[in-house]
């Protein structure tokens, strides 16, 4: 069973939280912590239309991709528990935002894996950075259900919803 004082105090934060409810900043958060995961599928969307237009099999646009995943998966955890989440999320958003630009002007297809696999290392960090930045908290986060569970903790009642729909995003 939980600590009284501890559920005291839950419950205090909980009916404040609530009837402080949720202003501009939280909902414009919540849209560009969207567009950060939605950047997460970019690479499936385009596969269809690389191949055909460099005339190529997509699997290597997958490895690509793969490489860069897990490059960022051993990296951003440790940086944003360095710097910060704050500094970890400016900084993803604008390596996704300035190598998919770039991607989208590759004249060939290894310039465009290689800007895939380099925006991936961002994409990589995505969940756990936007999400903590979105739900407010700075402490370490260890997995998709801590985020859940702090997701509770953070917003008001009425909002617990918009997680779900981040995922959805």
């Amino acid at each position: 069973s939980l600590d009284p004082v501890y559920q005291a105090k839950a419950r205090i934060l909980n009916d404040v939280l609530q009837k402080i409810g949720m202003g501009k900043y939280p909902w414009y958060l919540f849209v560009v912590a969207g567009f950060g995961w939605m950047s997460g599928v970019v690479t499936g969307l385009i596969l269809t239309p690389v191949a055909n237009e460099f005339n190529v099999l997509g699997p290597w646009l997958k490895l690509a991709k793969n490489i860069g995943l897990l490059v960022g998966a051993a990296f951003w955890g440790v940086l944003s528990d360095i710097w910060g989440r704050r500094w970890a999320f400016i900084i993803t958003l604008g390596m996704t935002g300035l190598f998919a630009i770039a991607a989208g002007g590759s004249m060939n297809y290894v310039a465009l894996c290689s800007l895939t696999a380099v925006w991936s290392v961002r994409v990589c960090g995505n969940v756990p950075v936007d999400s903590a930045v979105f739900l407010g908290k700075e402490e370490g986060l260890h997995s998709v259900s801590m985020i859940l569970m702090r997701h509770m903790e953070s917003i008001p009642t009425s909002h617990q919803y918009l997680l779900t729909v981040l995922f959805m995003w």
